[in-house]
């Protein structure tokens, strides 16, 4: 428990981190979470950073470059079908953002894997 939040509030961030492991591709917003789990927006924001240590962004951020990064190892689909199954419309913008997060690109991540 978190003395920040009432225990309700606690439960509703739970299920908004819930939520969106569920759908990690989807398109809702801040606002369709807060209200399926019924809070508000500020509340989703703050108590997301407080509660998880991330934004909301940040962690759907952080769900999605896993999958890719498994994708990466696990499949012999090409950069762009990744990027376009993970929810990026540009395979430019995705292989920016898996740099940013893994330090190389997904084509080297996949030539300097030791599992492939």
């Amino acid at each position: 428990p978190h003395k920040k939040f009432t225990p309700g509030q606690v439960t509703a961030l739970n299920a908004a981190r819930h939520l969106i492991g569920q759908q990690p591709y989807g398109s809702l917003s801040l606002t369709d979470i807060a209200r399926q789990v019924g809070t508000n927006v500020f509340t989703l924001k703050s108590g997301f950073r407080e509660l998880f240590g991330t934004t909301v962004f940040g962690y759907w951020n952080e769900l999605r470059m896993q999958e890719a990064r498994q994708l990466v190892l696990d499949s012999h689909l090409s950069i762009k079908e990744i990027a376009a199954q993970i929810g990026y419309q540009h395979p430019q913008h995705f292989s920016t953002a898996f740099k940013k997060n893994f330090g190389v690109s997904p084509g080297e991540y996949r030539k300097t894997s030791p599992f492939i």
